[in-house]
């Protein structure tokens, strides 16, 4: 912002100071502004880089989460099924007033792993 200030006074002044054409002072201020838009460039390339960056973060994170999820879930699936068959199993014994002691301690093996 200094630059296109200190650029602007240039070209209202030079003129009468130094007899110099507009035109020819235009064109040696030019640089100066490329030079400050091409700063701008990079800064707006650099900030654009960290978003990419922190999107694919965040993709990177979402995508472990849902893995990690399916296979908490298919577990958690598997030992719910066990735990039915077992449970399934207690009652016909109990039915059947067949002892139950195998399968309530593995009932509860299963509990106190879950937990």
């Amino acid at each position: 912002m200094l630059y296109r200030l200190a650029a602007i006074v240039l070209i209202f002044i030079s003129p009468s100071l130094y007899g110099q054409s507009f035109d020819s002072l235009v064109n040696t201020v030019l640089p100066v502004d490329t030079l400050i838009t091409v700063r701008e460039q990079k800064l707006d390339s650099l900030l654009t880089g960290g978003e990419q960056q922190l999107d694919s973060i965040e993709a990177y994170a979402a995508s472990q989460y849902a893995s990690l999820k399916s296979s908490y879930d298919s577990v958690s699936l598997t030992v719910n099924l066990e735990v039915g068959k077992i449970n399934h199993a207690l009652d016909s014994l109990h039915k059947l007033n067949a002892p139950t002691n195998k399968l309530t301690q593995k009932l509860d093996s299963i509990e106190h792993w879950k937990n």
